[in-house]
């Protein structure tokens, strides 16, 4: 992936699973994290791993993956 991840919905397919086994408190500081970064550098299809700015195509379908995010660590 040239360097970038596909942040976001690897945060989704992570987070369900790190809150069921214990590991809540860590789950909700990566929501945290994922949703703080969208705010800080806008919504986009993928982010650079490192700097955290935006990659990919802009306002690409992850504001819906975004507004699940917090239902996922409850």
């Amino acid at each position: 992936m040239n360097g970038t991840t596909r942040r976001t919905l690897l945060t989704v397919l992570l987070l369900t699973p790190l809150a069921a086994h214990g590991h809540a408190d860590l789950a909700a500081d990566i929501s945290d994290k994922t949703i703080t970064n969208a705010i800080k550098n806008g919504i986009s299809e993928h982010y650079d791993s490192i700097s955290g700015k935006p990659l990919g195509v802009p306002d690409y379908c992850m504001s819906c993956t975004l507004a699940l995010i917090p239902m996922l660590v409850l």
